[in-house]
Order: C-alpha cells, then structure tokens, then sequence
C-alpha cells in the first residue's frame, strides 16, 4: 500500500482542486436547501394570511367573543365557537391516543414478526390507508340522503353532515 504524501506539490494541488469543487457542491446545495425552507416559510405565511382574512367577516361581524363563547343560537344571531373548537380538540385527542399506538404496533409487526407474505398484502394496504385522510374515506363510504333531491336517493359524493 502506498501513502500520498501531501508534501508533494502535485498531490496537495490535487487535493486543494477536489475540496475546492466539493466546497462549491456544497454550497450551491446549501443555496438550494435554503431556498426550499425559504419557499415552505412563505407558503406558511400566505395560509395564515387566508386563513386571517377569511375569518375577518366573522371577527367584526361577532368580534373576539366568537372563540370565547360557547353558546350558538343562530335566531338571535349569536354565534359562539368554543364548544365545537373544544369538541374537535378532544376528540383529535382521543383520536391520537387511539391511532398512534395502533400504528406504531402495526408497524413494529409487520417490519420486524410478519411474515413475508402477510408483509407484501398488508403494507401497501395500509400506506394507501395513511395516505388518504378520513375525511375523503369517510366521503367516499357514507350514503345519506341529499336533501336537496326530491326522490330522496342516495349520492355517493354528497354528503350531509349533521
């Protein structure tokens, strides 16, 4: 095995041009990195900024007490928020505490005791499963009347929420 000495003019030349075109690799992906967290940022900023203006009618309409008050009476016009802010925050809650063991064991299984066959049908079954949110399932599976048809009939993408 021989050694490169680098008190040789050629090999430190060499050695310098390689860390110096591995420097400008590096730092064009930095340039790169740093825009694509500058672009999420923005994207960030521009949904809160929708999310402000489109509640703004509500704001002057019922002011700050909309998120402070629980009662909804729609006849007096007046309009509070809380329970459902508070309801959708604790069922989240229950949600959470009921899927992430669920998924976090499934996955333990599956990539560490399954076996290889039950490893094949199940994963992809379960990634589509993760992909789509509740919502679209939920959506997609729910037949309820729409009550704008007269005869009553089911529709498969419309669905009334109670």
């Amino acid at each position: 095995m021989t050694d490169i000495s680098l008190r040789e003019p050629a090999a430190l030349t060499d050695r310098v041009e390689t860390a110096r075109r591995a420097g400008a690799g590096d730092f064009r992906f930095r340039l790169m990195a740093l825009g694509a967290a500058i672009t999420v940022l923005l994207i960030f900023a521009g949904v809160i900024a929708s999310l402000v203006i489109g509640a703004m009618p509500a704001f002057k309409a019922f002011g700050f007490s909309f998120i402070t008050v629980e009662a909804w009476r729609p006849t007096r016009d007046y309009f509070g928020a809380l329970a459902s802010i508070y309801g959708t925050l604790i069922t989240s809650l229950i949600a959470m505490l009921i899927a992430v063991p669920v998924g976090l064991f499934a996955a333990i299984y599956l990539a560490e005791y399954a076996d290889r066959r039950l490893r094949v049908v199940a994963k992809p079954f379960l990634e589509l499963l993760a992909d789509s949110p509740f919502e679209v399932r939920q959506r997609l599976l729910a037949r309820e009347p729409y009550p704008g048809r007269p005869d009553g009939t089911t529709n498969l993408w419309i669905v009334t929420w109670k």
